[in-house]
């Protein structure tokens, strides 16, 4: 280097230029080691919380349609979900807001009717309540039985879901 005067302006200029062309990157092998565990560990985190989805999914489905406030032994019998348009002690109208069609079921003595997890009667339905409706076996516009404001569960403490008293099935 020259004995001749630099201001620090230039001196910042040349010193930059000269850095750039020596600065190295060094990497190593523990480094690569680390960020090669790390994504091992998102991969194998992001399939795990896929298969708990899969399964738990599975399980609340099998839950819902086994036991209780939704068929019966593991069968989902035809009928419909939606607000009650009119009743009587004869017949029921449901709308359903899913596909907008209304459709009028026969009440007969053998139509069971359950309010809030209860046994119910047909006195307690009201125009404006949202009900399941089960249809019988043998007929797709006889009422088998009707669920007067259904619960579907509700998450709990801890994120489980809290479905009420479990339904015991004997034989």
């Amino acid at each position: 280097m020259s004995d001749e005067y630099v201001s620090g302006e230039a001196h910042q200029v040349i010193s930059k230029q000269r850095n750039a062309s020596t600065r190295k990157v060094t990497v190593t092998m523990q480094g690569l080691g680390l960020v090669a565990a790390a994504i091992v560990l998102c991969g194998v985190s992001f399939a795990a919380g896929v298969d708990y989805q899969n399964r738990h999914t599975k399980a609340a489905a099998a839950k819902f349609m086994t036991g209780g406030r939704f068929g019966e032994l593991g069968q989902r019998r035809a009928g419909d979900i939606g607000q009650v348009i009119a009743v009587s002690s004869t017949s029921i109208t449901v709308s359903n807001r899913r596909t907008g069609a209304d459709k009028t079921y026969t009440i007969d003595s053998n139509t069971s009717v359950l309010n809030a997890g209860q046994t119910g009667s047909v006195n307690d339905i009201k125009t404006g309540d949202m009900v399941i409706v089960e249809t019988s076996t043998s007929s797709s516009v006889t009422a088998s039985r009707i669920i007067l404001n259904p619960s579907f569960g509700t998450m709990g403490p801890g994120g489980q879901a809290d479905d009420g008293p479990a339904t015991t099935i004997t034989q």
